[in-house]
Order: C-alpha cells, then sequence, then structure tokens
C-alpha cells in the first residue's frame, strides 16, 4: 500500500446550507490530495446541493436520500466509496491542514490498524472558545477497548480514519441507534483490529448551544441510546476484567456528561435532575464527586 491510497470522505448532511463553505474549505486545504468527497444529502429541503453543485469539483459526489438520520446516511456513503480507507468530515466540524497526511502516514507504517483517530479541540459555535480536548490524559491506547468502556467515547467521528475492509467486516454503524452509534462502531471496530492515534490536535468540534436538550424525545433517545451500548458493552466485560461495579460507574458518567451538555445548554433544571439521578445511580463512588465537581465547576 502506498502513501498516496485514495481515502473516501463521507460527509452526511441535513439542511446545512450555512456549513457548506466551511465543510469544503476544510478538505480543500488538506495537504494530502488522492481523496473523494461523498456527500449524502439526508432529505435536506434548503439549498445544500445547490451550493455544493457550484463548487463544480471532479473530487465530489453528491446523493440524495429520504430522512433516516446519520448513522445510515454514513452507511449509504461507505457503499458508495472507492477508497481504501473511509474518512468522516460532519458539516460544522474542521479540519487542520495536515488531517488525512498524519493520519494516513500511520497507516503506511503499520499495516495492522484498523483504525486511526487524532485529539481533538472542543470549541464553542458562538464564541470560538475552546472548552477541552477529546483525548483524556493517560490514554492507554494499547488498551483502548477496555477504556472505552470505561472512560466512553473520546473519539470523535469527524476524527477518524479507517480501512474499508474492517469497516465493512463489523458491519458499519448500526442504524438503529440515533445516538452513540459512532462509540458502538468504534468499540467493535477496537474488538477485532488494531486502534491508534495521532497525539497531536487535528479536529475542531464545534459545540452549538440547544441542540440536543431543548427537545424531550432527543434527550430520551440520547440516555436510551447509550444504555443499549453499555449493555452490549459489557455483555464482554470478562473479557476485559470489568465487573457490574464498572459498569454503574460507565453509566453514572454518562449521567454526568448529560448534566454537563444541560448545563451548557443554559438547562439547569434538568442538569439538576441528572446529577440527581447520578448520585442516586452509586452514591458510594468517590470517583463521581470529583466528576460532579468538575461539571459543576467547568460551567
Amino acid at each position: 500500500m502506498s502513501d498516496s491510497a485514495l481515502v473516501s470522505i463521507i460527509v452526511p448532511i441535513y439542511n446545512a446550507s450555512r456549513f457548506i463553505d466551511n465543510v469544503m474549505g476544510s478538505i480543500a486545504q488538506q495537504d494530502y490530495e488522492n481523496y473523494e468527497v461523498i456527500f449524502i444529502d439526508d432529505g435536506s429541503t434548503d439549498d445544500s446541493v445547490r451550493k455544493i453543485e457550484a463548487y463544480n469539483s471532479s473530487k465530489v459526489k453528491i446523493f440524495s436520500k429520504e430522512n433516516e438520520g446519520p448513522a445510515k446516511a454514513r452507511n449509504f456513503g461507505i457503499l458508495q466509496a472507492g477508497g481504501k480507507f473511509i474518512a468522516f468530515h460532519d458539516a460544522d466540524d474542521a479540519w487542520h491542514t495536515s488531517k488525512l497526511s498524519k493520519q494516513v502516514a500511520l497507516f503506511v507504517t503499520r499495516p495492522s490498524l484498523g483504525l486511526v483517530f487524532s485529539n481533538a479541540h472542543y470549541v464553542v459555535m458562538d464564541s470560538g472558545k475552546i472548552s477541552g480536548e477529546s483525548v483524556p490524559s493517560g490514554l492507554d491506547v494499547k488498551n483502548i477497548t477496555k477504556e472505552l468502556m470505561t472512560r466512553g467515547c473520546f473519539i470523535l467521528t469527524s476524527s477518524v480514519i479507517i480501512r474499508r475492509d474492517p469497516l465493512l467486516s463489523v458491519g458499519m454503524f448500526d442504524s438503529s441507534l440515533t445516538f452513540a452509534e459512532d462509540w458502538d462502531l468504534f468499540f467493535r471496530i477496537s474488538q477485532r483490529y488494531e486502534v491508534d492515534y495521532v497525539r497531536e490536535v487535528l479536529l475542531e468540534q464545534r459545540a452549538h448551544r440547544g441542540s440536543i436538550t431543548s427537545d424531550e424525545s432527543k434527550r430520551q433517545t440520547r440516555i436510551l441510546d447509550e444504555r443499549r451500548v453499555v449493555e452490549k458493552m459489557y455483555a464482554h466485560a470478562t473479557l476485559y476484567g470489568l465487573t457490574d461495579k464498572d459498569k454503574k460507574n460507565m453509566l453514572q458518567k454518562l449521567l454526568l456528561f448529560n448534566a454537563d451538555r444541560c448545563l451548557f445548554d443554559g438547562n439547569r433544571a434538568l442538569a439538576r435532575k441528572y446529577l440527581n439521578d447520578a448520585f442516586l445511580l452509586n452514591p458510594l463512588n468517590g470517583a463521581f464527586y470529583k466528576l460532579y465537581a468538575h461539571v459543576i465547576l467547568s460551567r
């Protein structure tokens, strides 16, 4: 395999007209030139497709389908892809210039790798403030499966490149999940293939206030989907030396994460509910109080 292997970049869009210039610019500035861009228009009613077509780029393909959510849109795009490697780019995120080249270089030196991700900045959309990094300190990438089971999903979809064959072999994204489908996929890949990451920040992920917690049905779906993924992962707990206590701690972390998101969105009442639920789930967990303090003090 050469270092000029084709990378297929999957970009699902739904009424993303205001972000088209952003994503096209992010991809066009890459110093790795052998790529194709596959836009999956997931039932948009705005002028997203017209804006993409106006670029008249030979590297771009556009497919339109009915609205079925990002998991099905990405799976559809994967099946259209011609590259040895698959990358994903959400329309409102931004890659650094060397994102593709540095990750492909890692694949070249280690053909056994199935997935390579990078560190990322979380950026508040309305202020441009960097609120943190995606990769936790002390990450043990050699035990990446266990890390995903105990730390949550620190791998961002727009940060990954996945070798096409492993992606197909594990069944792509679980389209029955509306949320946490990325966490589920990366867990399944990590069980069967080697995973590594580029330590430097190569992605800026933008966070939008009110995007989830303002919609009650989405909030509930998110909680249920995350629990489903935890149940799926912890069916393999004994393989990684984990117990029901670890599972309970993970569920508690998810509630704290959702409380943090509610505070970010200004929904303090719902944040209090999630914090209370987290406390009741495992009040004797000493780590809970450190996380609780972090959530409260960071907002």
